[in-house]
């Protein structure tokens, strides 16, 4: 939990609430052809990508999530994928993943937020996070901007990024 403009947010609760709207919209997908039976399966995780999968991804950017959210949000993206290709509920869904090029939700959440990280480095001079950056990137404000410069992408990615930038 930490604060965010209008109130703390909760990243437990959102993310069960980003899983239960992919899972509704999910079903309604499914019942217009987003299934095995209907369209073609690239054009079914097509749909999953730009519809479901922004839903599970809502706020993820900016949230530190845990080893059982992640559980939660791999969990649900299994479960839509398994429904696009007609998998069982023990089949395994790298194969799925891999065909489709579609990386693990994991990976999705550190690639949002070195997104995040990398966007707010780039932000012009007069914005106030600008000018509050020097004090967030020290270690003793504990801030969650400087938790989330933890995530393995960034850390790995960091030497490739223009010495501007960092």
């Amino acid at each position: 939990m930490f604060y965010y403009p209008g109130g703390y947010l909760h990243t437990q609760e959102l993310i069960q609430g980003n899983v239960n709207k992919a899972l509704k919209t999910m079903n309604a997908m499914a019942m217009i052809g987003v299934n095995p039976a209907g369209f073609d399966r690239l054009l079914s995780v097509r749909f999953y990508t730009q519809i479901v999968r922004p839903q599970l991804e809502y706020g993820l950017a900016i949230s530190m999530v845990k080893y059982r959210e992640f559980q939660t949000i791999e969990s649900c993206q299994n479960q839509c994928l398994r429904r696009i290709f007609g998998g069982g509920s023990r089949s395994s869904t790298q194969v799925m993943l891999h065909l489709v090029n579609q990386p693990s939700m994991k990976n999705r959440v550190h690639i949002l937020q070195a997104k995040f990280i990398l966007r707010s480095l780039n932000l012009p001079d007069d914005t106030l996070f600008s000018r509050l950056l020097p004090y967030l990137r020290t270690s003793a404000s504990h801030s969650h901007w400087y938790k989330l410069t933890s995530s393995p992408l960034w850390r790995n990615h960091l030497s490739e990024i223009p010495r501007g930038f960092v």
